[in-house]
């Protein structure tokens, strides 16, 4: 559901992206959004599964070995208009 309310305020903003975007390492994990050159990450289960928080942390590192753009959201982010606002401002038009 989160990733749906992104995507829904995405494009009411009219904010190109595209959705479930394969890392360059090819390891088959793929991120939420792109938008440009920024990877955005919903990280809704953060700190409720145990493997989750594992893969997050090697998504973490990989994205940090490849240097690319991170925007990570949490639920929090998501499920307030306001927040959501606020975290995605860069990208207004």
């Amino acid at each position: 559901m989160a990733e749906k309310i992104v995507d829904d305020w995405l494009s009411a903003h009219k904010i190109e992206h595209r959705v479930h975007v394969p890392y360059p390492w090819n390891n088959g994990m793929k991120c939420d959004f792109l938008i440009g050159d920024i990877w955005v990450e919903i990280f809704g289960l953060e700190g409720n599964v145990v493997r989750y928080d594992e893969l997050k942390k090697e998504k973490l590192r990989l994205i940090q070995q490849y240097k690319l753009k991170l925007l990570s959201l949490a639920l929090k982010d998501v499920y307030s208009k306001d927040k959501l606002g606020e975290k995605l401002r860069e990208f207004y038009r």
